[in-house]
């Protein structure tokens, strides 16, 4: 078995390999590790895809990160998650000799970086469940075999192979009255994606950095993380939706996308503007429509914290922005984070905050 970097391959041909891995998600495409390994806090983009007899058997987005909380070594992408081990279809014996052999290097990548604590994320949505036009759950709890603890998020997805009565008729009374809100309102939608000039895609972005930067009240991503949105939108790999109030913009949306399915991946709002015209809800489901027509599977709104878990401690906010998702009626499916520990301070320490927030839900 040969091992082939991200670094040595061009986009397309890392991309065209990692679309005939079954099991590969949106995590392993190359635009989105462009992005993340633009991180400030990143050490080492160890990402890589597992060959034999030149085949890909296995892919992996992995990222080697100091923490920002107590500056300890961890598998992560600066806090962005590393993708679990992505594997080719194939027989079951040989599918677990695949996977012993990527979680092994793994663990001899966490020795050699002194990491004390492995990220990886197991999306809902993968290649398989493109085709299939199903979600599917294989595998999906496997990772205990390696000693590895499991935080399962609720994540929505949309089954956009559905009509769009039934895609309706599933909205809650609170989202249509917001959408119908806005487009009672006149607001529009405008699609900023690869059909425009790379000079007309740079200057959209940078509306929407600028704009995000305002909300926030500081710049939260890089300089290089806003030009890898740029260049996503550039190669096909993303889309910026905007919604417009006459000739003034109101609501960004980017939106990544990965073969035949498409995920939330940032959003702003002019504030003054929120309340009154409702454009955050209108714009979703217009990104929702627009990935309808042209033929995609599934839309990924995102994930639905309900409580504190042994690893996530979602403030109000955060529970507030899950009740949104879950509005738009789509379906919760499983996601799953994985945590390995390296380090038993660590994972003592982590274990005793987790139970003062376990116990917050009596």
């Amino acid at each position: 078995m040969d091992i082939l970097k991200y670094e040595d391959v061009t986009r397309d041909d890392w991309d065209s390999l990692v679309l005939s891995i079954s099991g590969a998600s949106r995590l392993n495409s190359w635009s989105w590790i462009n992005y993340i390994k633009a991180n400030e806090h990143l050490s080492d983009n160890l990402s890589f895809i597992m060959m034999q007899d030149k085949k890909p058997l296995s892919v992996i987005s992995l990222g080697v990160s100091k923490n920002t909380a107590d500056g300890h070594m961890e598998m992560s992408f600066g806090g962005a998650y590393c993708s679990t081990p992505a594997i080719a279809n194939c027989k079951s014996s040989k599918y677990r000799k695949i996977l012993d052999r990527m979680i092994a290097i793994i663990f001899e990548f966490s020795q050699s970086y002194g990491v004390k604590e492995a990220i990886l994320c197991n999306p809902t949505v993968n290649i398989s469940c493109i085709n299939s036009k199903s979600i599917e759950s294989e595998y999906i709890f496997y990772l205990q075999k390696y000693g590895m603890y499991c935080d399962v998020k609720n994540n929505f997805v949309l089954n956009l192979s559905k009509t769009i009565s039934e895609l309706e008729a599933n909205i809650s009374k609170y989202h249509k009255k917001h959408i119908r809100r806005g487009e009672l309102n006149g607001l529009s939608c405008v699609v900023i994606n690869s059909e425009m000039s790379p000079k007309k895609i740079h200057a959209r972005i940078e509306e929407y950095k600028q704009l995000h930067i305002s909300v926030a009240g500081r710049q939260t991503r890089s300089d290089l993380s806003w030009e890898a949105m740029a260049s996503a939108v550039i190669n096909g790999s993303a889309s910026l939706f905007i919604g417009y109030w006459g000739d003034t913009p109101v609501s960004y949306l980017f939106c990544g996308e990965f073969e035949q399915m498409a995920y939330g991946w940032s959003q702003a709002n002019v504030p003054k503007h929120q309340k009154d015209l409702s454009p955050r809800h209108f714009l979703e489901w217009e990104a929702a429509m627009f990935y309808k027509q042209r033929g995609y599977a599934f839309y990924e709104i995102g994930p639905y914290p309900f409580m504190n878990s042994l690893f996530s401690f979602p403030t109000q906010k955060d529970r507030n922005i899950g009740l949104f998702k879950e509005r738009y009626g789509a379906k919760p499916y499983p996601e799953c984070v994985w945590h390995k520990f390296f380090d038993k301070k660590l994972f003592e320490r982590r274990m005793k905050v987790a139970q003062v927030a376990a116990l917050k839900v009596f």
